[in-house]
Formats: structure tokens, C-alpha cells, sequence
């Protein structure tokens, strides 16, 4: 096995035996150290996929609230769909702006004697909104602070034929083109409703003349 000498020169014998149970001893200790580790980036790996899809479910839920809460404002695919608002279509009153389905499913939160919600008269719908429309707000704050807001103040000079007199919450253009169909507007008139537009734009007011008057005989061909 071959010796060497100690320090006072006698020849010692070197033995490997324990050298050899050592060297065994530290190859159970790495399996072992590499087996534990493993299951701990195991158990680590686990517990993130387990995180991510407690995430991801707080998100779909949260994503499901939401389209819950705005279903009758916002298309579903709003999000998705990059031209979604090429299918939105404007009330000829207030000029809130939504698909042709949600005005059938949803009607008008401003003008439901225009537009009841579960009419499905898809005549009425388009007799009622426009396609013909331009600029794009939104509305999404409380009464209390619409109620001293200068821009809906501005937009909706005379108020809407809501309880409060405030916008519903939801998605609006800046002006549309095209007044109601005039049987609609026979309509309101009988009803005792001005079928002027509600929502102020001057090249609107310009092109539309705004001049309704809610108190004005019907003529004789209207009546008929």
C-alpha cells in the first residue's frame, strides 16, 4: 500500500480503510443531500404553480365581476377585440354608445321610454340610434361628483329624462348626425316627450337644427 515516515523518520504504513468507508460514507451523504434537495425545488415548484393558479383564478374572478358590473356598457370583447367600437351605434337623444345587440338586450339607461331594455325590435333600434357619430368619453363617476361636473354640465346643458338629470354610467360620443326617425319622434311628441337632442355638439346642433318643440300641434302630416 506503500508508507511514508513520521516526523521522527520511522516508516508508518498508510491505511486506506478508513479513507475508503469515508469516501462511501460521503457518497450516500451527496445522494441523499441531492435527493432532499430535489424535493425541496419540487415541493418549491409546486407551491408557485399552486400561487400562479390562485392568481389567476382571483384574476378570472375579478374578471368575471367586472364584465358582470359593465355587461350593459361595454361590449364582451372590448378588450380583445381591437375594433369594437366600429360596432358601436349612438342614441339619437343621448348619444350613450352601444353595440346593436346590447341595445336590444340592454336599451337606452338614459331614454327607456326611447329604447326599453328586452324590446327586440330591431326597427326601432335603428329608427332610434345612429352609426353616423364621432369623439369618444366616457361617464363612470358617482352622482355627487357629476352633479358639479363642468364637462357634463357642458355636454348635457338641459339636463336628461332621468330621475336625477345626470348621465347613466357608460361610454358616449361627442356628437352624432342624424336626428330620430320621424315617427319616433310623432311618437314622443304625443307622449309629451321634446325629441330635440340631449347631448350638445355644435356641429351636431348645426347640421340637426336643433328646433323641436315638444308643445307644437302635430302637423297633419304627422298626425296621419
Amino acid at each position: 500500500r506503500g508508507g511514508f515516515k513520521n516526523m521522527f523518520g520511522e516508516e508508518q504504513c498508510r491505511n486506506t480503510s478508513r479513507g475508503e468507508a469515508d469516501c462511501a460514507r460521503n457518497k450516500e451523504f451527496r445522494i441523499e443531500f441531492e435527493k432532499s434537495e430535489r424535493k425541496v425545488n419540487e415541493t418549491a415548484i409546486k407551491e408557485w404553480e399552486d400561487y400562479e393558479r390562485m392568481i389567476k383564478g382571483m384574476e378570472m374572478d375579478e374578471e368575471l365581476e367586472l364584465r358582470e358590473k359593465t355587461r350593459h356598457i361595454l361590449p364582451p370583447d372590448w378588450r380583445t377585440n381591437t375594433r369594437w367600437q366600429e360596432k358601436l351605434r349612438a342614441c339619437c337623444m343621448c348619444g350613450m354608445l352601444k353595440t346593436q345587440d346590447m341595445w336590444l338586450d340592454y336599451g337606452c339607461d338614459n331614454c327607456p321610454f326611447l329604447l326599453p331594455p328586452g324590446s327586440k325590435d330591431t326597427d326601432r333600434i335603428e329608427g332610434a340610434t345612429t352609426s353616423l357619430w364621432s369623439g369618444l368619453w366616457s361617464v363612470c363617476a358617482e352622482p355627487e361628483d357629476l352633479a358639479v361636473s363642468n364637462v357634463v354640465r357642458d355636454k348635457f346643458p338641459n339636463g336628461l329624462h332621468t330621475a336625477s338629470k345626470l348621465p347613466a354610467k357608460g361610454v358616449y360620443c361627442l356628437g352624432f348626425f342624424r336626428a330620430l326617425n320621424p315617427h319616433l319622434q310623432t311618437e314622443l311628441r304625443r307622449r309629451g316627450i321634446d325629441p330635440s337632442p340631449l347631448l350638445w355638439n355644435k356641429e351636431s346642433a348645426q347640421l340637426l337644427n336643433y328646433s323641436y318643440d315638444a308643445e307644437a300641434p302635430l302637423s297633419d302630416e304627422e298626425d296621419s
